[in-house]
C-alpha cells in the first residue's frame, strides 16, 4: 500500500508541476522500505492477433504472468481481416465453406497448457463472406 502511495504521490507532483505555475516539488521516496504487493487487479490478457504465439507455449519459472491470469482474450478470432480469417484460402470467394480451425484450436491449446482458460471474442465478419468489405475501426470488417 504505501508502494501504491508512493507512486500516487509521484503522479499528482507531476501533474501539478507541469500544470500548477512552476511549482516546485520535492518528493524523496525510499526504496528500502518493503510494503504489501499490488495483487492482479484484473486477471486477463488481451491478445489482438493470436498468430502463432500459443503453439507449444511454455510457462516461464521466473516472472511468469499466468500465475495471475485466469483468461486470454483472443479478440476477434474469427476473421474480419485475411490475415485472421479461419479459411484455407481467405481470398478464394468461389469457396465458401473450406475452414481451417487448426489456429484456433492450437492456440487454445496452448493457452490451457499454460493454465489459463481461452476467451474467443468473435465479431469480425469474414472477408470472403462480403461483395464489397467495409473497414471499420481497428481494420476490421465490419
Amino acid at each position: 500500500m504505501l508502494r501504491l502511495k508512493a507512486f500516487c504521490l509521484c503522479v499528482v507532483s507531476l501533474f501539478s508541476l507541469l500544470f500548477g505555475g512552476g511549482s516546485r516539488t520535492r518528493i524523496t521516496i525510499d526504496t528500502g522500505m518493503l510494503a504489501d504487493t499490488i495483487g492482479s487487479k484484473t486477471g486477463n490478457i488481451n491478445v489482438w492477433d493470436m498468430g502463432t504465439q500459443f503453439y507449444d507455449a511454455q510457462r516461464d519459472a521466473e516472472g511468469d504472468v499466468f500465475d495471475f491470469t485466469d483468461y486470454v482474450q483472443l479478440m476477434q478470432c474469427s476473421g474480419g481481416v485475411y490475415d485472421r480469417d479461419l479459411f484455407r484460402d481467405p481470398h478464394d470467394r468461389s469457396v465458401l465453406d473450406d475452414y481451417d480451425f487448426t489456429r484456433l484450436v492450437r492456440n487454445c491449446a496452448g493457452i490451457l497448457a499454460l493454465g489459463a482458460k481461452p476467451l474467443l471474442k468473435l465479431g469480425g465478419v469474414p472477408m470472403k463472406y462480403c461483395a464489397e468489405p467495409l473497414i471499420g475501426d481497428f481494420g476490421m470488417n465490419v
